[in-house]
């Protein structure tokens, strides 16, 4: 079942190798007597001898997506070598586990057969008919998307891996992407999207999960995309190539009781939790069942309240949850440059105001708190936990000064003046600005970051404010240490909006 054309490029290995290592590691687990283990490596290659070793020791296996976890990591997994015994054999009724990414609130066990993963990527090599290509990936084997693409796809279709993770754009930019498919999620295509592409252009096929790949970003490419719909749970279920997703000719879905029923040769009759119409094999996603809360005695759709906030023209992104112990909903809100001005002008009121009149008509006063940040911290897949939402809403955020340059007597330090920090929200909700007392801290955060504790007394003189510093302004800070007086001066980008003395006392 594994095509001997198999290779690892950074490790220089093939069939042999991944044969004879598997081996080598099956006698460490047997002389070990270890009858479970954890796994985290992060080269696929060492990966594939630990899970293929484990299936040959009858051990059983938990792939863990948290390091912390491992007993059989990046750091031991040398040593963890025995002599070579035996042949190598394919045991296609081995079982291990995955973990599911926790974003509903909890992450699950899901267990898993060799023989459900080699009918799987046997299925999709028929499907892309793309042997012996090299994979490149900005996603982890660890999670069952790049479990299926990044290692038992091209373990059936002889493909060249590298198990290296390219997840940033300086990372891709690096390689040369002719005749070969990259592995990506939406979160990394819009990061690279924002650059020249010409690289990943060139790409045989990209294909994405975990995630709503947005028609701006694959409108950004060139290359064929395949968006892929599936889950830990039931593996690969439907494709998308820019017209709709289309269900795989080898699962049978249905519809049952609103959600979506899946089976096919690496499924056995599952119900997912997604919600969803199908017309032939036309399939359309309406959103997650357990994302439809009971409000006020009435179906409220978290999806569909998110994706009718980011309608508006204020709104770039937004998350909506209803958290432990609410009865409203609270909403997370990125703004557009039309949200940035409507905030720079009327402050965290205006926009509130403004999205309260305009979710009202639909949605009454169901969403009653909101929280303004710079950006939604999704992981690599595209996932945003509720425990993150929580965490997010909680956050109070302050400026992160740098030190941009200095010599023995002047330092100057810059920062950006987010809308998320946590003193717009406060008195000046109308008009959102610094505080005279915000900005004294930043002096003293700024020594701080020069190396200047000032552990004695001291007194403020001539503290002066000539200007406002205000959201999305750059903040820059020159500070003059004389003797036992620390003069400073504070900028709006380039004008002069305070300036003071402290003495050390």
């Amino acid at each position: 079942m594994i095509n001997k054309d198999i290779y690892f490029i950074e490790e220089n290995a093939g069939f042999e190798e991944l044969t004879s290592e598997s081996l080598k590691f099956a006698s460490y687990l047997k002389k070990c007597g270890k009858k479970e283990i954890k796994i985290f490596l992060s080269s696929t290659f060492d990966f594939c001898v630990a899970l293929f070793g484990a299936m040959i020791a009858n051990t059983k296996a938990h792939v863990v997506s948290d390091e912390r976890l491992c007993d059989i990591g990046d750091l031991n997994f040398a040593k963890c070598k025995g002599d070579k015994e035996g042949e190598f054999f394919l045991n296609t009724n081995y079982k291990f586990y995955l973990y599911t990414s926790g974003s509903s609130g909890f992450s699950k066990i899901i267990e898993k057969s060799i023989k459900d993963m080699f009918e799987e990527a046997n299925f999709l090599r028929n499907f892309i008919k793309m042997d012996g290509k090299k994979v490149y990936t900005s996603v982890t084997h660890q999670h069952m998307f790049g479990l299926t693409f990044k290692v038992f796809l091209p373990l059936v279709a002889g493909m060249k891996v590298l198990s290296s993770r390219l997840d940033y754009p300086e990372l891709i930019f690096a390689y040369d992407f002719t005749d070969s498919i990259f592995i990506s999620s939406p979160v990394v295509l819009s990061a690279v999207s924002k650059y020249d592409n010409v690289c990943l252009n060139t790409a045989s096929l990209i294909v994405s999960a975990g995630s709503k790949l947005s028609d701006d970003i694959r409108d950004k490419f060139t290359s064929k995309i395949m968006e892929i719909y599936g889950s830990t749970e039931t593996g690969v279920v439907a494709s998308n190539f820019g017209s709709g997703f289309v269900v795989f000719d080898a699962v049978n879905a249905d519809i049952k009781d609103d959600r979506l029923f899946i089976n096919s040769k690496w499924c056995d009759n599952f119900l997912s939790s997604d919600m969803a119409e199908i017309h032939g094999k036309d399939l359309k996603l309406l959103g997650r069942s357990d994302r439809i809360i009971k409000l006020n005695e009435t179906r409220f759709s978290l999806d569909e309240a998110e994706s009718f906030l980011k309608d508006h023209t204020f709104i770039k992104d937004a998350k909506c949850a209803l958290l432990k112990n609410d009865k409203r909903v609270k909403a997370l809100l990125v703004l557009s440059d039309d949200g940035k001005n409507e905030f720079r002008n009327n402050g965290k009121l205006g926009i509130v105001d403004t999205i309260k009149k305009y979710l009202y008509p639909k949605f009454k006063t169901n969403i009653r708190s909101f929280k303004i940040i710079s950006e939604i911290p999704k992981n690599s897949y595209g996932k945003f936990s509720i425990s993150e939402f929580q965490k997010c809403y909680d956050e109070k955020k302050i400026p992160s000064f740098s030190l941009l340059q200095s010599d023995e007597k002047i330092a100057k330090f810059s920062c950006f003046m987010s809308e998320d920090c946590f003193f717009f929200e406060g008195h000046f909700r109308e008009f959102p600005l610094t505080p005279g007392f915000i900005q004294l801290g930043f002096v003293f955060e700024c020594l701080d970051i020069y190396g200047i504790k000032i552990d004695g007394g001291y007194v403020v003189e001539n503290l002066k404010f000539m200007a406002f510093l205000r959201p999305f302004d750059r903040c820059i800070i020159e500070i003059c240490i004389t003797d036992k007086n620390i003069n400073f001066k504070i900028f709006a980008n380039e004008t002069q909006c305070s300036l003071g003395r402290i003495k050390v006392v």
